[in-house]
């Protein structure tokens, strides 16, 4: 956050001195480096919003559109600015030492409202590789962030299934203690029904037993009475 506000503050002298700039032939070059090093200091204002966290760098991307939009309106008067120089170049020329008196002030005066701005440097040039360097070593950190939270997800996937599973096989599990439990109440059932079973054959054959006999007795004394 500090680097991208001290990248900012560069980045608006150097606007603030481009709207105060003239139209010779040195301010114009002066002026292109200028918007040069503001169009560089844009970059690295990008890559260092996109290398800080998410709840940070959406705040710093609204920052950086508005102060992409004030180079492109500086770039713009940069363009104007060089045509009118060009146009103008002869009327420039006939002006003699009047002209030169003026772009010596004004050179002057750009001298004055750059006193403060340091131009960018190699060691720039290398932190805007190392920013890029550590905006795609956070990519791959999100992706290897998102990648972990998705296997975490996916385990805990996998435990609740185990853990379902476990639940329906314990559910088979006493469904079948039960069955078995069935299965030996309908055996004794099986059983206690033959026992029922023989018990009314055997009665039924005692009874047909005792009928018989019966039957012998009051036919033998029906007979011993019609003979005696």
């Amino acid at each position: 956050m500090a680097t991208f506000e001290a990248y900012e503050r560069q980045f608006t002298d150097i606007v603030d001195a481009l709207s105060r700039a003239g139209q010779s032939s040195h301010c114009l070059h002066e002026l292109k480096r200028r918007v040069d090093d503001a169009d560089s200091l844009i970059r690295q204002m990008d890559l260092e919003a996109r290398s800080l966290p998410p709840a940070d760098r959406a705040h710093l991307l609204a920052r950086l559109r508005a102060h992409k939009l004030a180079l492109l309106a500086a770039k713009k008067r940069a363009k104007e600015m060089a045509g009118d120089a060009g146009e103008g170049g002869a009327v420039a020329g006939q002006r003699g030492g009047g002209g030169g008196l003026r772009a010596a002030e004004e050179r002057a005066a750009l001298m004055e409202e750059g006193r403060d701005y340091v131009p960018l440097s190699g060691a720039a040039e290398q932190r805007t590789r190392l920013l890029q360097a550590t905006a795609r070593l956070a990519e791959s950190s999100e992706r290897v962030a998102e990648s972990r939270r998705s296997m975490v997800q996916t385990e805990q996937l996998g435990v609740s299934i185990l853990h379902d599973l476990h639940q329906q096989r314990q559910s088979l599990l006493r469904a079948g203690d039960t069955l078995e439990d069935v299965d030996q109440q309908m055996s004794r059932s099986r059983r206690v029904l033959a026992g029922m079973a023989y018990k009314l054959h055997r009665n039924k054959w005692i009874t047909a037993l005792i009928l018989t006999a019966l039957l012998l007795a009051i036919a033998a004394i029906i007979y011993l009475r019609l003979h005696h």
